[in-house]
């Protein structure tokens, strides 16, 4: 019987950080889900590395995926976001 105790009061942990976790989740989400699309965007803008004059050689492949991956990245957290980078033509 002790084992069992043992393991039931591990689980209650887990099930207690879990929803700890959770709740801090969604409090940034929730934060994150009110900021109006143009304030995003320029977050967005701030994010990407600064390549100001910078030419990229077509053929090497590491530049060019530097240059775009913060654009990509952030058009994939979710569908609201994709659809703010996509509609943000100074992030591509």
């Amino acid at each position: 019987m002790n084992d069992l105790d043992s393991a039931i009061y591990a689980l209650q942990n887990v099930r207690t950080r879990l929803s700890r976790s959770a709740t801090e989740c969604r409090r940034l989400v929730s934060a994150v889900g009110r900021l109006p699309v143009e304030i995003l965007s320029e977050i967005f803008i701030l994010a990407r590395p600064q390549y100001h004059g910078l030419r990229l050689d077509p053929s090497d492949h590491s530049s060019v995926q530097k240059y775009l991956q913060p654009s990509f990245t952030v058009a994939q957290v979710c569908r609201r976001w994709r659809s703010i980078a996509l509609g943000t033509p100074r992030l591509w």
